[in-house]
């Protein structure tokens, strides 16, 4: 989704969580990191709205997107951090 949204130099092809992960360790000290993966097949009667509510689509570089380019979108895959801690 990134690669249809954002030309390949644009700051939104990639995404650095530093920032996020120590603002969570500071608040909750010793934290373990659980990162999370899966993909799943997006039918074609989905794919227009789920472009619409990620927030990718909502970024004022984000392209709109042809018919045609909606279509390649077959596949999303999730990746994500799973921040575990507990409260000081």
């Amino acid at each position: 989704m990134r690669a249809l949204l954002y030309p390949a130099d644009d700051k939104h092809q990639k995404y650095d969580n530093t920032a996020v992960k120590k603002l969570f360790a500071d608040h909750f000290g010793a934290t373990h990191v659980k990162n999370v993966q899966y993909r799943f097949t997006i039918p074609k009667s989905l794919r227009s709205s789920m472009i619409e509510m990620s927030p990718l689509h909502w970024g004022k570089n984000a392209r709109h997107l042809t018919e045609a380019e909606i279509n390649q979108l077959t596949t999303v895959t999730v990746d994500v951090d799973l921040l575990i801690g507990k409260q000081n």
